[in-house]
């Protein structure tokens, strides 16, 4: 009578191994993922979009209005802007999925961030490859003053 394959016979135990590595490496990027999009949330406060979304704004674009900037600055300032624009999507994904009971309005008001973010973002990235094209102080004051605070 045959023997039926065991899992203490070497070629399964390979099989196991492997699985278990697969598994392990799925876990660890999961992991890192979850944390990099925590941290690409730059310190949003997913409850206040209002006040947490201008305020990353000033406090990346802020600066570099009042004092002016190279291409270096608008190239790091294009890079943080596209990161708030994965910080607004992970709120909003965050409110959406919440078990608690959260306003359609704060969820509503990420989706606006988002597009603003964005919309920064790439006059920001913009302003990087054709300097005399967007003009982004004309977008931040235009941010400014939809959000209602002083450039």
């Amino acid at each position: 009578m045959p023997k039926s394959p065991s899992a203490y016979e070497p070629e399964n135990k390979v099989v196991t191994m492997q699985i278990r590595l697969i598994f392990c490496l799925f876990v660890f990027l999961f992991a890192t993922a979850v944390a990099q999009a925590e941290d690409e949330k730059l310190n949003l406060d997913c409850a206040d979009p209002v006040n947490s979304g201008r305020m990353a704004v000033k406090k990346t674009v802020g600066p570099l209005f009042a004092n002016g900037a190279d291409q270096a600055q608008l190239e790091t300032a294009a890079t943080a802007l596209d990161k708030l624009v994965t910080g607004a999507a992970y709120c909003q994904i965050e409110l959406q999925s919440s078990t608690k009971k959260v306003s359609g309005i704060v969820i509503a008001e990420w989706r606006s961030l988002n597009q603003w973010f964005n919309r920064l973002a790439d006059t920001f990235s913009l302003s990087v490859a054709k300097p005399s094209e967007p003009k982004w102080r004309d977008e931040y004051i235009l941010f400014a003053e939809v959000y209602e605070f002083e450039p």
